[in-house]
């Protein structure tokens, strides 16, 4: 685990004069769960990354996806360096980053990515996907950060990922019952967007839920206290569903009174390399 990285505005300190200001925005932002005022939160952005080099046995699988012979995942490593830097250059936040390598032919070193951010290599991915997403999430509450966003690589970031917070504290939906997704001009449904709106929008009792699950499983962000309540022994998702269908543990949240809403005011660009989806032995001949 490498050390963290920690970019954007420094927030300012507080001054006597604003003490009283102060204790009311505390008030208003308890249920968001924060215990300083609201641009002190300690968001870490974790993202799923898969490296493969083309190969001459594979083959053709889930054609949806954009897989072909041969195609392995050469760009895996130029799809991550894409999400950190637009998260770099777009984020006006302290944050963290974590890297989760899930089972590529090599891992990364400081000639690939600098060593600046967490990084975690999976040694296989016999546990799919869905595993690398439960090492994001457990990273990132026993680190202690306070948010935690779960991502593909294939996600380019820009300016609106600065309202994503404030949108989501703005909500006064409860911070342990609701798991938040984004709007893309490339995504389906309730995610698909080609412009900016204000607010949220509830898909909690929609039927048009993906896979019979909820929000797509591009773009997961949740509050620590959402981790808490809804892990089952240190699992937040449902590793039944290794690699597609994974979004379906949310029905069992909303059994329990989980909520799902997507921020209309964070707009990323989302390129569906989905061929990290499969298992490299089942892509053999």
């Amino acid at each position: 685990v490498l050390k963290k990285c920690g970019l954007g505005h420094k927030n300012k300190l507080i001054e006597k004069g604003n003490i009283g200001k102060y204790m009311k925005l505390r008030k208003k932002y308890i249920n968001f769960g924060e215990k300083m005022k609201r641009n002190k939160i300690n968001p870490i952005f974790t993202v799923i990354n898969h490296y493969r080099p083309i190969s001459d046995n594979e083959k053709l699988v889930e054609r949806y996806h954009g897989r072909t012979p041969k195609k392995g995942r050469v760009d895996g490593r130029d799809l991550l360096v894409n999400f950190l830097d637009s998260l770099n250059q777009s984020a006006e936040f302290d944050y963290e980053t974590l890297i989760v390598d899930n089972a590529s032919d090599t891992i990364i070193d400081e000639f690939d990515i600098a060593l600046t951010h967490n990084y975690i290599s999976l040694k296989d991915d016999k546990f799919g996907l869905t595993r690398a997403w439960n090492m994001a999430a457990s990273f990132g509450y026993l680190n202690g950060n306070d948010f935690i966003v779960v991502c593909n690589d294939d996600i380019t970031f820009n300016s609106s990922i600065n309202n994503l917070f404030d949108t989501i504290e703005k909500s006064g939906y409860p911070s342990e019952d609701t798991l938040w997704g984004v709007v893309s001009d490339s995504g389906t449904s309730y995610h698909y967007s080609t412009k900016l709106e204000d607010g949220i929008k509830d898909v909690t009792d929609s039927n048009n839920h993906p896979v019979d699950g909820g929000l797509h499983g591009w773009f997961y962000a949740f509050h620590r206290d959402y981790f808490k309540k809804y892990n089952i022994d240190g699992k937040l998702f449902d590793e039944t569903w290794k690699w597609s269908g994974g979004e379906r543990f949310q029905h069992n949240h909303r059994l329990r009174g989980g909520k799902q809403c997507v921020v209309l005011s964070t707009l990323v660009k989302h390129d569906n390399g989905g061929s990290w989806r499969h298992n490299r032995d089942g892509c053999k001949l």
